[in-house]
């Protein structure tokens, strides 16, 4: 039976389905036999206006009512028309009106019931029931509430905060489906450490979703303002999104003052060779000035500079030195100071570096070339160029000499400027110089301290040298330069035959402490052609000869070996003699006569800076300059692998986090673009790194108690582009009983950071600065050494690499160093202790002092009682009961026994009771009176 009632039912259910889907056959009039019936239609756009369905030929005598889902109005309605065919068949109208366009913004239904009420014949009542569904599509682009959304936040803000808690961020999205939105930004994690997302909650028609904002790492100040774009996108296909800005800053009054920081650490100025100097123009990162914030010079010699404030974050420092002496401010070469800009409300100060170079008149005080060439004909004149001396540093000043070394030659200077010509005077001096080749001289420019020179070389025609000689057996350059790379082998480096005639044979070379040089000569051998000399030498690690092709080659050489340490330039120096054929004119055997008139430089010391080199026919200097190869990674200074640091936990007091867990600094050996060096750090929730500083900071303060985590650090070269060296840091989570304060003087010379390194002399002691504050502190008599201010300086420590507590760290401090410059050092739950001990004593004092104030209140509200009782009861005495005794009882005024006073008492039978004169007790009180007291009141009353 029961399965009977199911399938009957499913029978139903069945044919009211077929009913639905031949929707288009359904009976729609009052030819229906039921008085409500239903009609399903196919599915609609959003976008749809106007008709909808027309259902033709309808019997239907009126549309009476329609209304939808029940709602206040309509969206889509039906009316009852006349065919425009025979103007007598009746159609029934489904349309959309004016209101559907506003539907998806308005409900969230996805089918809208249209209810038909058909008026028939005969006064009959029919309903049609529409059901018409609506197309799911994706219409409409989620919209926010707000175009820009601006924040003024308090500061500092820790990480984990939402910022929409100060205001919500929302989009709404008008589809009835796929309307789900979702919130993100490409910039905001990657620039500001900020996530968005999207929170799990919606308004009732789950149209409008809402944003969070995450920070996720501390922010102690927010010194300029942070925007970024917030992209709303729905869950459609295809999506539609649209875009809101996100302005984020700091509360001015809610917010701790914006620490001022210097966009560099180092400003450079240069006074140039007329002693002048541009202004050197310094800036505070934007958003970081203020006009609270003071600057001032820090140095031993300030007086010559003045520091102007422009008061819009820039400040300019110039040079007027006070002392013109010009040979005083030669002798500084550069000036070196400090510009400290200070927050009036702030102890915290940034400072920034500035060197002042002097220009280099040392190094650029010379003549344009260090050899200058003329010649005397037979006939006596001089021919010969400028010499020119360096216009760059040209002064007026500078004099200039010619040294004549041992012979004397008529020659005058002409003078113009840095020009410099020379006049021969007397041309007969030529014959007696028939025997000469040339001769040498030299310039000497002198101002001040400063001095330089130049050869000069003056040749002498003749005819009845050598021909050998006067066709060029003699060096052309004095001083030759080649760059060569390090680390690699270079093969023919200079060729050492000169001619068929000469050759140049090494004598020493610089550096000389690389090896030990020797030279053998084994054969020299002449004939009539050729000319053959062959020696062997050995310059450790150098270079060698190569007696195939009789050159220099060289071997590796690496720049950066300890012998170049001391010098900006490595470089390796090669002295050469040319030696010719055994001639009386031959470079190395010079006839005598001529001897007086060469330079003696072969027995001068070795020379190293190549403008001190003279001119000579037989001697050359090469020069190697060694480039720089990327060989070298950099190292990290003064920490090692697997350190482990402390960092405060969460929930620890905001006063004690630091900017920055520590400032790692590695060095690369080589140069310039190799020696580049960009921080890196493997991806971590907890902490990153800035890219150029090297400084750690936190990101999120999430490390609990007694967690860790594993850093892995990256120094890489090249500007990030070469070679990598890793270091492992463990960050320890500890609790405050393992940080103390310690509090130093800062008149004393030594830095915090140096004194910590004084602890960590300390056997297995290492303390690890925190954080360090500059406070003022309360001086009862002022010293005049002092200036009222203090270092403190959060601190804990590790023994074996592991933390120690803070009071035995203060116990194992107090036993090994003893240091006046160190005021005091508290433990944290000393600290505590003793804010709690004030705090307390202070609560004491209010309670003591609200005790006192109610019990003075007390004290006079009762004393004023009182006097009010007094005072009413002696004035009811007077006024009820004089009046009595005067009436009756003083008939007898001349007796004075107390027996006429009882008696009169008693003798008033008629006197009302309210004025009873008195009562047995009152009557007994007052017989202690004395007469003249009675008397008195008597009078009184009376």
């Amino acid at each position: 039976m029961k399965i009977l009632q199911n399938y009957l039912l499913l029978l139903t259910n069945y044919l009211i389905f077929i009913e639905f889907i031949r929707a288009d056959n359904a009976i729609v009039d009052c030819t229906s036999p039921e008085s409500v019936f239903s009609v399903f239609n196919e599915p609609i756009k959003l976008s749809l206006r106007g008709i909808i369905k027309i259902y033709e030929n309808v019997t239907i005598d009126d549309v009476t009512t329609t209304t939808n889902n029940d709602l206040s109005y309509n969206y889509i309605d039906a009316r009852l028309e006349y065919s425009a065919r025979d103007n007598q068949t009746k159609n029934l109208v489904i349309f959309a009106n004016k209101y559907f366009e506003s539907y998806a913004k308005e409900q969230t239904a996805t089918r809208i019931t249209l209810k038909i009420g058909l008026q028939c014949d005969m006064g009959g009542e029919k309903t049609l029931v529409f059901f018409q569904p609506l197309q799911e599509g994706n219409y409409f682009n989620p919209v926010f509430s707000q175009l820009d959304y601006e924040f003024v936040v308090p500061t500092p803000i820790f990480a984990g905060f939402d910022l929409t808690v100060f205001q919500a961020i929302s989009a709404t999205d008008d589809d009835l489906t796929n309307n789900q939105i979702s919130f993100t930004s490409d910039k905001s994690l990657a620039l500001y450490d900020i996530a968005v997302g999207v929170k799990n909650r919606a308004t009732a028609d789950k149209k409008t979703c809402f944003a969070n904002l995450v920070v996720k790492r501390i922010f102690m100040e927010l010194p300029q303002q942070i925007q970024f774009d917030v992209i709303a996108t729905d869950n459609g296909i295809p999506p539609r999104s649209s875009k809101a800005v996100i302005k984020i800053r700091a509360d001015p009054l809610n917010s701790l003052p914006i620490e001022p920081k210097f966009i560099q650490t180092l400003y450079k100025g240069f006074i140039d060779y007329d002693f002048r100097m541009n202004p050197l123009i310094i800036e505070l990162e934007n958003g970081t000035y203020s006009k609270d914030v003071r600057f001032t010079l820090l140095s031993k010699d300030t007086a010559d500079y003045r520091l102007r404030d422009q008061h819009d974050g820039f400040v300019r420092i110039e040079w007027s030195p006070k002392n013109n002496n010009r040979s005083l401010i030669l002798q500084r070469k550069s000036w070196e100071m400090e510009l400290k800009a200070q927050h009036q409300r702030l102890r915290q100060f940034s400072k920034t570096a500035i060197l002042i170079e002097l220009a280099d008149f040392e190094g650029n005080f010379h003549f344009i070339d260090d050899t200058y060439e003329g010649l005397i004909s037979e006939t006596g004149n001089l021919y010969m160029d400028t010499i020119t001396f360096n216009p760059k540093i040209y002064q007026e000043e500078i004099e200039f000499q010619l040294n004549m070394n041992s012979y004397q030659l008529p020659i005058n200077l002409k003078i113009f400027k840095n020009n410099i010509t020379l006049e021969l005077l007397d041309a007969s001096i030529v014959q007696y110089m028939r025997t000469v080749p040339y001769i040498k001289l030299s310039l000497q420019a002198t101002w001040l301290h400063l001095n330089a020179s130049t050869q000069i070389i003056i040749k002498l025609e003749q005819l009845g040298l050598d021909s050998n000689h006067i066709n060029g057996n003699h060096v052309e350059k004095s001083v030759m330069f080649k760059h060569i790379e390090e680390e690699r082998y270079h093969f023919g480096v200079l060729n050492l035959t000169f001619n068929e005639n000469c050759t140049f044979l090494v004598v020493s070379q610089w550096p000389q402490d690389k090896g030990t040089f020797s030279k053998c000569l084994t054969s020299f051998t002449i004939s009539i052609n050729i000319f053959y000399f062959f020696f062997h030498f050995f310059f450790l690690e150098f270079f060698y000869l190569n007696e195939s092709s009789h050159s220099l080659d060289l071997k590796p050489i690496d720049r950066e070996d300890r012998i170049f340490e001391n010098f900006t330039k490595p470089l390796i120096i090669i002295k050469l003699k040319l030696v010719c054929r055994s001639l009386n004119l031959s470079v190395i055997s010079e006839s005598q006569s001529s001897n007086r008139f060469l330079s003696t430089f072969e027995t001068e010391q070795f020379k190293i800076d190549e403008h001190d080199i003279p001119y000579s026919s037989s001697w050359m200097w090469l020069y190697l300059i060694i480039d720089d190869i990327n060989d070298n990674s950099p190292e990290f200074q003064g920490i090692e692998n697997d350190l482990l640091l402390g960092y405060p936990a969460a929930n620890m007091p905001s006063f004690i986090y630091p900017d920055y867990v520590i400032h790692l600094h590695a060095i690369d050996k080589d140069i310039d673009l190799n020696a580049q060096i960009v921080y890196k750090m493997k991806d971590n929730f907890f902490f990153g790194i800035e890219n150029k500083t090297g400084k750690i900071y936190p990101i999120v303060n999430g490390l609990k108690v007694g967690e860790s985590i594993n850093l892995v650090i990256q120094a890489i070269d090249r500007n990030g582009q070469g070679l990598i060296k890793e270091l492992r840091l463990n960050i320890m989570a500890l609790s405050e009983v393992f940080y103390s304060l310690l509090t130093v003087s800062e008149n004393f010379k030594k830095s915090v950071h140096e004194i910590t390194q004084d602890f960590n002399h300390i056997s297995d002691l290492r303390v690890q600065l925190i954080k360090l504050s500059y406070v003022p502190r309360s001086i009862k008599i002022s010293p005049k050494s002092t200036n009222g201010f203090v270092y403190k300086a959060w601190i804990c420590a590790f023994k074996d690499n592991q933390p120690i507590l803070s009071k035995n760290l203060k116990k194992e401090l107090t036993e090994n160093i003893t240091a006046d410059y160190i005021i005091n050092l508290e433990s944290f739950e000393e600290i505590n202790l003793s804010h709690n001990t004030s705090q307390s004593s202070s609560v004491f004092v209010n309670y003591y002092l609200v005790f006192i104030i109610c019990l003075f209140i007390v004290y006079s509200g009762c004393m004023a009682l009182l006097i009010w009782y007094f005072y009413c009861t002696h004035s009811a005495l007077k006024c009820n009961t004089i009046p009595a005794i005067s009436s009756q009882c003083l008939q007898h005024n001349g007796t004075n026994n107390d027996d006429t006073i009882i008696s009169a008492s008693s003798s008033c039978p008629d006197t009302n009771k309210a004025n009873d004169c008195l009562s047995r007790k009152s009557s007994q009180s007052h017989i202690k009176f004395n007469d003249l007291m009675k008397s008195a009141a008597i009078e009184e009353c009376q």
